[in-house]
């Protein structure tokens, strides 16, 4: 477990991204796909920033920090290497 304020908080938050990931959006509103991306997008920054503060800053070494960090740059890299390669190879 976190000993830090900052490593709680991105756990904490780690948690509520995990739950946002497996809720069923389509089923609310069918036009929400954008507004889930950047949501989740929120969120990954939300674990990452604090995540990577207490990393370097407070020295924190519990797993799910780790955990933490690693997931919030995979959920912000997808939707960039997305449109990235949305525009750099568009379907035709």
């Amino acid at each position: 477990m976190p000993k830090t304020t900052l490593g709680k908080w991105s756990s904490g938050v780690l948690l509520l991204l995990i739950v946002i990931h497996f809720v069923p959006w389509a089923n609310f509103l069918p036009s929400i796909r954008f507004l889930e991306l950047g949501i989740k997008s929120i969120f990954a920054l939300a674990v990452l920033i604090p995540g990577v503060i207490s990393i370097a800053r407070d020295k924190e070494r519990a797993v799910l920090v780790y955990l933490a960090v690693v997931l919030g740059l995979l959920t912000l890299l997808f939707p960039l290497l997305f449109v990235l390669g949305e525009g750099l190879f568009p379907h035709d």
